[in-house]
């Protein structure tokens, strides 16, 4: 699955450039926000979770990016975050629809024109019958905003991406 993912991760920055602001929302223990960094070489990248549940996930992120000056923590709901224009969102938080349409709506404004917003879980999983609440979420989304949804699919579930 990683691989896919890289993949994906360097298709945007085909069609995005390095240098940009991203956001990861949703980070738990920053293994995809590593990716990012590496794969999209962000000039800043800033990094967006409760961690609520996951105190020790929230410490492997900390520790993980202690000391690097392009990276921004925020402890908080993504609903709060107001950072301005970025040119990356990438989401992966709760996965049902009404978590999924707040966080679309609150990006979507704060994606530059020309940016992505993105995301992971798009699919139906019969483990994890949630996850079609995320594709319903995206797709009703994109018809609204009059945008194509692309997707990649990886092992078992599909990235998602909207631009803008």
């Amino acid at each position: 699955m990683q691989a896919d993912r890289e993949s994906f991760l360097k298709m945007i920055l085909k069609n995005m450039g390095r240098g940009k602001v991203c956001v990861e929302v949703g980070v738990m223990k920053g293994e995809h926000a590593k990716m990012m960094l590496d794969i999209l070489h962000p000039s800043k990248l800033i990094l967006v979770d409760l961690w609520r549940s996951r105190p020790e996930a929230e410490q492997e992120t900390r520790t993980l990016f202690a000391g690097n000056p392009i990276i921004e923590l925020i402890k908080d709901n993504s609903e709060n975050v107001n950072i301005g224009p970025v040119d990356f969102v990438y989401i992966d938080t709760f996965h049902n629809k009404p978590a999924v349409e707040r966080d679309l709506n609150h990006w979507w404004p704060q994606v530059r024109k020309g940016g992505w917003m993105t995301g992971h879980d798009y699919g139906m999983v019969p483990e994890s019958p949630m996850f079609i609440e995320v594709e319903d979420a995206v797709d009703d989304f994109a018809v609204r905003h009059e945008r194509f949804v692309q997707t990649w699919k990886n092992d078992w579930l599909k990235e998602w991406a909207i631009k803008k």
